[in-house]
């Protein structure tokens, strides 16, 4: 009798393993791409945020179409540039992928956009802000970001009627990006009659500041808006302190990250920053990512990591929604999608602009960061 039993039990056994564990015709691998320059912080951070997507999303047990879907992440290495990032997009379609998060900067968004498209691959970008990328009219093709038009509406908003600015001080870095900023800062003051004294533009490859901050003290700003990229937005905040220049500096997205605190020294009252999405704290699913991503080897946490990470989810849920892996069906359901993120709501228009992107204004005080205001929905 306790042999019959034994057998019954070994029995049971196998049947459960042989129904919970699917054959290898039974597993359909689904490749999402990552394309970004590996040679910056926020972009690796955000890289191993999608790496952890995937992993959250293969443990999920998801079947569509008789098949259980198990996903992988393909990284590549655009190094910023558009020529690469066109190669890069021609090998990840050549490796089967269904959905690339990139690229990171808007000229190397836009270079990519027509291989994928051609492909008829979903592309999502996290980072880029230009106003060309949903005027393309692709319809795989989508921005998880505001335009810079709107990042900027935010920006001279809360200095005209939160802060009450009245002497406003610009520089640009001299990148694409930079002027097309600036242009965006000048055209939002003048509609809300901001008064901007000073207006200087500086190579993107310098981290000497002098010259235009001491123009600047002498005009007496009591805001510097600085319009460029991260990478020497440390430079600029202590060349501020150690020129004695008063008042406040506003940098562009990235200032809340570790990269940017590990450099720009400790004495930091006097920065302001917009960045991305509400404040993380409110999402319900902050904590159990948190404590996930910590286990990551080098993680650090930005609006970034944060837009790469509901990317993922994005097009998990997506598949799931739509019932199909196949990629224009995703990006027809993208395309009627309301999904609650970490970043907030996210949903986009008909041409693949998020709609009513969200960003917060931090303050940074003793106690670090500080959110002080969010626009959007």
């Amino acid at each position: 009798m306790k042999k019959i039993h034994c057998l019954f039990l070994v029995l049971l056994f196998v049947c459960r393993f042989s129904l919970a564990a699917p054959t290898v015709d039974e597993v359909q691998t689904i490749f999402i791409g990552y394309a970004a320059p590996f040679k910056w912080a926020l972009s690796l951070h955000s890289l191993q945020a999608a790496q952890q997507a995937i992993l959250d999303a293969n443990m999920k047990n998801i079947w569509i179409g008789g098949k259980k879907l198990q996903f992988r992440l393909l990284a590549k290495d655009d190094n910023s540039d558009p020529r690469t990032a066109q190669f890069v997009a021609k090998s990840l379609v050549s490796a089967g992928v269904t959905a690339v998060i990139g690229h990171w900067n808007s000229d190397t968004t836009l270079a990519a956009a027509p291989i994928y498209a051609e492909a008829d691959i979903v592309q999502i970008t996290t980072s880029a802000t230009a106003e060309r990328i949903p005027q393309q009219g692709y319809p795989g093709s989508f921005q998880m970001m505001g335009s810079d038009g709107i990042s900027a509406q935010c920006v001279t908003d809360y200095l005209v009627k939160v802060m009450q600015a009245k002497r406003i001080a610009l520089i640009d870095d001299g990148t694409a990006f930079g002027k097309n900023l600036a242009r965006e800062y000048v055209d939002k003051m003048k509609e809300l009659n901001g008064n901007i004294v000073v207006v200087e533009s500086v190579s993107s490859k310098t981290s000497d500041f002098n010259a235009p901050l001491k123009k600047i003290k002498n005009a007496g700003a009591d805001v510097i808006l600085f319009s460029g990229s991260l990478l020497h937005s440390d430079d600029l905040a202590r060349a501020m302190k150690r020129l004695q220049v008063p008042g406040k500096l506003f940098l562009p997205g990235g200032g809340t990250s570790k990269p940017f605190l590990d450099t720009a020294g400790t004495d930091l009252a006097h920065l302001l920053t917009i960045e991305p999405g509400s404040p993380k704290e409110k999402s319900a699913t902050w904590k159990a990512f948190q404590a996930s991503y910590r286990k990551m080897p080098t993680w650090d946490v930005s609006p970034y990591t944060i837009l790469a990470y509901d990317a993922v989810n994005l097009i998990v849920k997506g598949m799931q929604l739509g019932n199909s892996t196949d990629p224009k069906k995703l990006a027809a359901t993208l395309h009627k999608m309301k999904f609650e993120g970490l970043s907030g709501k996210i949903a986009f228009d008909d041409k693949g602009a998020r709609d009513g992107p969200l960003y917060t204004i931090y303050a940074y005080d003793e106690d670090g960061w500080v959110p002080v205001k969010t626009y959007g929905n």
